[in-house]
């Protein structure tokens, strides 16, 4: 734990005091700097892993008119996307599901919710290669 200048009444203050105990300001080791970059890094962080989900203009739209029967989801449609190096995904009513491994590691939901049990072949289910195609192609 190291000392600092409190930033209203400049008094020795811990670095990690949240009050100064000789004049009762908020962070009074942090500077408007360090406040600015701390913003900033959150601003990043909610860019990095929220924003992606919302870029859906580039997304490709399927629907299960468009697949008919070949269509794997219990969801009518929804959008196709790859997003951050690689990760397939699948969006449908808000939810953003993984659609391959990167996917996965990235913390997408499981798709198994939204995917079809396939009628011809009990204990199986629909094929995903062609929105999986589809996703991937996305990446070019």
């Amino acid at each position: 734990m190291a000392m600092t200048k409190c930033k209203e009444c400049k008094q020795e203050v811990s670095d990690r005091a949240k009050v100064c105990p000789h004049c009762g300001v908020k962070n009074p080791g942090m500077t408007a700097m360090q406040m600015v970059m701390t913003f900033a890094v959150i601003v990043v962080l909610f860019w990095w892993f929220v924003w992606p989900d919302a870029d859906n203009a580039e997304a490709g739209v399927l629907t299960q008119e468009q697949l008919g029967d070949a269509w794997p989801f219990t969801v009518a449609e929804g959008a196709v996307d790859c997003v951050s190096g690689g990760a397939a995904v699948f969006r449908s009513d808000g939810v953003t599901y993984q659609l391959n491994g990167t996917a996965r590691a990235k913390g997408y939901e499981p798709i198994d919710s939204i995917w079809k049990e396939n009628p011809a072949l009990p204990g199986t289910r629909i094929n995903l290669g062609p929105i999986l195609d589809a996703a991937l192609k996305q990446c070019d």
